[in-house]
């Protein structure tokens, strides 16, 4: 079982996700060069994952709780990071961004099991 700090910790790192600024980071205004387009089906997965581990996560280890705020953590700061740069940065990023953001939702899918199990332990 997730200890309080684990757990405290935790949902910090989920307040920071929900606080990142998706209107700022998609940038529709950018047309064909804004990520709407390519990174809803992201951001909706990340958005399943986080309410779901959100739900589970007093029921897994500290191990587990600390691999998923460590992932969260870092798809936060690489949105946070992208949303504030200007705009011929922002481009030139999209794809390395995209990249790292596809490899950190790739990592947690492997790392889903666990979570997976506490799902299915509490219904």
């Amino acid at each position: 079982m997730a200890t309080d700090q684990s757990l405290q910790q935790f949902y910090a790192t989920l307040d920071k996700l929900e606080k990142v600024d998706v209107v700022k980071l998609v940038r529709k205004s950018l047309g064909d060069e804004s990520l709407d387009a390519r990174l809803s089906p992201q951001l909706a997965e990340i958005n399943k994952l986080r309410d779901f581990v959100r739900q589970y996560a007093q029921a897994v280890h500290d191990d587990f709780v600390n691999q998923a705020r460590a992932t969260f953590e870092n798809v936060a700061t690489l949105m946070t990071q992208q949303a504030e740069q200007p705009s011929a940065q922002y481009i030139g990023q999209r794809e390395t961004f995209l990249q790292q953001i596809e490899t950190h939702l790739r990592d947690s899918r492997r790392r889903w099991l666990p979570w997976r199990h506490s799902s299915h332990g509490r219904r």
